[in-house]
């Protein structure tokens, strides 16, 4: 119960409530006094509402005062068992709404464990079996005999009344009779089928059974035999077995147990069974935490003393530490710290492969007990259980965000399109929760803010006094002839046979997936595209069909130009598939495995690549950026980047920033051990300032001259950009709404006179115009104006209403603008 909070002080409870066509909006529901001692802020309830029936709402306050016109009717039932958020996470969860410009509703659904204002079921349970047949008719007696079919003895009301087949007034008389008889209870739940407890069945002794045993006249008459009685005596040294772990252990049958239930001597009872994500890594050895070298240790006491610093307003501190120079391990010292004062730990990390690199690790130096996991990949049973046995999470001492620079941060689709790391510098500050940040190469806007705060510490030598690996810059303009067009070149090829022979092992990086990055016709030149995209599909070997990664869209490979009919069908470009085929032409002895998404869609095969791969028993890791992080294997002193150009394609204020970083982590990849490390880039554009300044590791020099730039066009730091997005099937119709709101914000901004505030690109269309059979159009806005503007621009977005075939989506901070 919320401290301080006498909900019998209260007649009314202030409610969230989300309806179609009329949006989320709080209503007073009187309180029953039944419901007063299961009320506070956060339970969920359910309320009548007109015409809808009833619905699922939140409760988010308390009063005593209502308008002497408005009616207010009783709140129903409390759903939840316990409440889903506090006051302090409500106004953390406002925030958030206000700041990505949506609906606190969306914000709920993202952050809630249940789906939120789902429409509630109503629940029939039979309670009382002791009743005389003849006092009710044939329907009544049909309505409680239907429900001794259910398991639990409890069905939907709906699914009853359609079994019976009679009227909504009969069913009503039927139900209100049989409660007033309590034969039946009422309940409301919230149905989801996807996300439900596991459960078993496990045997026990009765407690009753020394006296039973004891009784000869009962082990005469039910010829209880000494092979059962040992089996009894076993179960009791052994309980909560199932009943197949008992057979197998015991060498009996099924229906000995069976006759021992039936004469109550064992019990059987349902348990909850933890579905555990982390049983992949149940045979992991622990180890203790490494000792921190000189410079790794004068960063965590720095560390420390900020967070102990009475000044300290929990604003992030990174941790900008070059590749290799340890930064785990002091995350390590100050998880074991925060553990230590009683309190948790949230560590979040950006893709799935370096989650469970980092949890490997986690558990070697932690309890495997007190560490849970959460990402995509997981089943929805285990979310479930996860769910159920960690969150909400309180107590929060310390929140980690690794690789705080890596775009997966960013939620695209669907509404609230938020940033882990925007939330998390809301739930520090709101929470008092120590944050911090690391990276190797930092986001402009996170090292821009943390210099001019003072709140950075860095790492400037590798762990264990390795070296830096060797950049080699390969031009492929010459290179390109050299190998009749291949994306081998010569010097890479020597470099990797080497490699081999010296045992060692090493990582190819192409940000593509696929065998071929576009089908074109030679005789015509017809790109072969996605029906429902304006892009080319890109063709994958494995099952001979060409793909759309952006809608999924897949069909045959083709052999005859659907343009002019000639057959001179060819695929260009190269992915992964490719590369991995080329490779092991080359490289006929090599061991080769590769990771992309397309190899992830069976559940933990990264995990188990990414294992071989550290135990030795793969020469080559081919994959896209995801390879490219992360992984820290003494062992590799080759990585390779076949085509850094393809990272700055993208006609995106980031793409600069992005390539940088994806190079130099790559980089950093090699010669983590004792063995002196080498690194690739194939380039045809070798002296571009940002390969330069990735060749030599230094993010200064790249930071000096993106920063420069940033300030010229006003892109952030400098300005926040908010992107509306319109899309249709409708080309016309988007148009014409896209070019209208974009007048009207115009001449909001100029009637205000903040033109040289508040700018706005476009209406344009996309870069991407036609997506999944929509047509694309935006208006960039770049806000110099801070929380006013972008209180100007929210109040203008939320007054936008378009017709239901059009979508508009709003973009707060987007990473990119395709």
């Amino acid at each position: 119960m919320n401290k301080n909070l006498n909900i019998n002080n209260y007649k009314y409870a202030l409610v969230l409530v989300d309806v179609k066509n009329m949006g989320t909006r709080t209503f007073s529901y009187l309180i029953d006094d039944n419901l007063k001692n299961k009320l506070e802020i956060g339970s969920c309830v359910v309320v009548p509402f007109g015409s809808f029936g009833v619905v699922c709402a939140f409760v988010v306050g308390f009063s005593n005062y209502l308008d002497e016109s408005i009616k207010a009717k009783k709140i129903i039932d409390v759903i939840s068992k316990n409440p889903l958020f506090d006051l302090k996470y409500l106004k953390f969860l406002e925030r958030v709404s206000n700041y990505y410009i949506c609906d606190i509703k969306d914000v709920l659904e993202t952050a809630l464990p249940l789906e939120f204002l789902k429409q509630p079921c109503k629940m029939i349970y039979l309670v009382n079996f002791d009743y005389d047949k003849s006092k009710y008719n044939f329907y009544e007696n049909k309505f409680l005999d239907l429900i001794k079919l259910e398991d639990e003895y409890k069905i939907k009301s709906s699914i009853l009344q359609k079994r019976l087949k009679i009227k909504s007034v009969e069913f009503s008389k039927i139900i209100a009779k049989l409660k007033r008889h309590k034969l039946i209870l009422i309940k409301y739940e919230i149905e989801n089928e996807k996300q439900k407890a596991k459960t078993k069945i496990v045997y026990s002794v009765n407690e009753d059974y020394l006296k039973l045993i004891k009784d000869e006249n009962f082990i005469k008459t039910n010829k209880i035999t000494k092979r059962q009685k040992e089996i009894i005596d076993w179960i009791k040294e052994n309980p909560l077995l199932t009943l197949s772990e008992i057979c197998e252990s015991f060498q009996t049958s099924n229906a000995t147990i069976k006759k021992l239930v039936a004469l109550n001597l064992i019990i059987a009872c349902e348990v909850n069974v933890f579905r555990d994500a982390l049983s992949v890594f149940k045979d992991v050895e622990t180890e203790s935490l490494y000792e921190l070298n000189s410079e790794q240790n004068d960063v965590y006491n720095a560390i420390r003393q900020k967070f102990a610093n009475p000044n300290y307003k929990f604003d992030p501190i990174l941790l900008h530490g070059i590749t290799g120079s340890g930064k785990t391990e002091i995350y390590f010292k100050l998880i074991y710290d925060t553990l230590k004062s009683g309190k948790n730990i949230m560590f979040l990390l950006p893709e799935i492969a370096l989650a469970s690199q980092i949890l490997k690790r986690l558990i070697k130096k932690f309890d495997k007990n007190i560490v849970a996991i959460w990402h995509s990949s997981i089943s929805e049973g285990e979310k479930y259980d996860i769910w159920q046995k960690i969150t909400p999470i309180k107590n929060l001492g310390l929140i980690i965000i690794d690789e705080e620079h890596e775009s997966s941060y960013k939620q695209t689709n669907p509404a609230p399109r938020y940033n882990a790391l925007v939330v998390a510098k809301q739930l520090a500050k709101i929470y008092e929760i120590n944050l911090l940040l690391g990276s190797a190469t930092p986001s402009v806007e996170t090292y821009y803010e943390a210099k001019n705060t003072d709140n950075i510490l860095y790492l400037n030598s590798r762990f264990n006094s390795a070296k830096m690996a060797n950049v080699n810059i390969v031009d492929m303009r010459e290179e390109v002839f050299k190998t009749r067009g291949g994306f081998f070149s010569i010097p890479l090829i020597k470099a990797i046979e080497d490699t081999l022979s010296k045992k060692k092992q090493a990582i190819l990086l192409i940000n593509r997936r696929g065998f071929a990055t576009s089908i074109q016709c030679l005789a015509c030149g017809e790109v072969i595209k996605c029906k429902n995209c304006d892009i080319p599909l890109i063709f994958h070997t494995n099952d001979n069909t060409l793909k759309c990664h952006w809608c999924s869209h897949s069909e045959k490979m083709v052999d005859i130009c659907p343009n002019c009919g000639s057959n001179a069908i060819k695929p260009t470009g190269f992915g992964t598939q490719r590369v991995e085929i080329i490779t092991s032409k080359l490289f006929k002895d090599a061991k080769i495995a590769r990771i992309d998404s397309d190899v992830m869609t069976k559940k933990n095969e990264h995990i188990f690549i990414l294992n071989e791969f550290e135990k030795g028993n793969i020469d080559i890791l081919i994959g896209t950026q995801m390879i490219g992080k992360g992984i820290d294997n003494k062992n590799v002193t080759l990585s390779a980047m076949l085509m850094a150009d393809l990272c700055f394609t993208l006609p995106d204020y980031k793409a600069q920033e992005r390539g940088f970083q994806l190079l130099t982590q790559l980089a950093g990849r090699s010669g983590r051990g004792d063995d002196e490390g080498n690194v690739y880039f194939q380039t045809f554009n070798p002296d571009f300032f940002v390969i330069e300044a990735a060749s030599n590791q230094s993010y200064s020099d790249f930071y000096k001259t993106e920063i420069e730039t940033r300030e010229a066009f006003d892109y952030p730091p400098f300005s926040q950009l908010i992107r509306i997005i319109l899309s249709s099937t409708n080309n016309l119709m988007v148009n014409r709404a896209i070019n209208e709101i974009g007048f009207k914000l115009a001449n909001i901004i100029n009637t205000k006179g903040l033109n040289d505030y508040i700018q706005i690109l476009g209406p344009n269309p996309c870069i991407i115009p036609r997506l999944r059979e929509q047509y694309r159009y935006h208006i960039l806005i770049k806000n110099k104006l801070g929380e006013k503007g972008h209180n100007i621009v929210g109040a203008f977005i939320k007054s936008i209403k378009t017709p239901n075939n059009i979508k508009l989506t709003i973009d707060v901070d987007p990473f990119d603008i395709i």
